[in-house]
């Protein structure tokens, strides 16, 4: 036999094992969720799957921004009402126990501290960083939504809901004008809906 045909033979050998082994022991590798992919992975057959989990004490701007969160969710459920049903603050719910929106500044809320590993929740971030992050830990997904403050908390919610386009697991928002724009740093040519950063 030629050299060719006796690779080929092999290779499609190994490859129907392969399958074989995928089709009866269930072992199948998924692609990681991005934020490009929020909020599907937080619904199953039209029913939420997750919950939202709140700072204790909360800035008004935190509770708009779960606010916010919370009615823009609404329209992907087929039970909009119980939505309400499903905020927590962070004292009330244990966060490691299910899929989770995480919402506040991290002194606020124990869950946006631990999942982002945060020591020390008053120097964590500057004035007017925000950040949205999603986070995978023991079969659990996380959307943390945070920053230095409510406002930026507000800003990061803002953009979440807003924005179609958000790639990647990460996002750093800076909000930088009294007009309360969110600026969110780009590769060279990319963009995000209006935003852009061109040399």
């Amino acid at each position: 036999m030629k050299p060719k045909l006796i690779m080929f033979l092999i290779v499609a050998v190994v490859a129907i094992i392969c399958f074989v082994q995928v089709k009866t022991t269930g072992m199948q590798v998924f692609a990681q969720p991005t934020l490009a992919e929020y909020p599907s992975y937080f619904f199953t057959g039209g029913a939420f799957n997750a919950v939202i989990i709140k700072g204790n004490m909360e800035q008004p701007e935190e509770r708009l921004a779960a606010n916010m969160i919370v009615n823009q969710l609404s329209q992907y459920t087929t039970y909009p009402e119980g939505m309400q049903n499903k905020v927590f603050a962070s004292d009330k719910m244990d966060y490691t126990t299910t899929n989770a929106i995480v919402i506040g500044i991290p002194c606020h809320n124990y869950a946006v501290s631990a999942l982002l590993g945060i020591t020390n929740c008053n120097t964590y971030f500057k004035p007017k960083e925000g950040l949205i992050k999603l986070v995978v830990l023991d079969g659990n997904t996380y959307v943390v939504v945070t920053g230095y403050s409510g406002r930026e908390v507000f800003n990061a919610a803002l953009l979440l809901t807003s924005h179609t386009m958000i790639r990647g697991t990460e996002l750093k928002t800076i909000t930088r004008t009294a007009q309360e724009r969110v600026y969110i740093p780009l590769d060279v040519g990319e963009s995000i809906g209006g935003w852009s950063w061109n040399r």
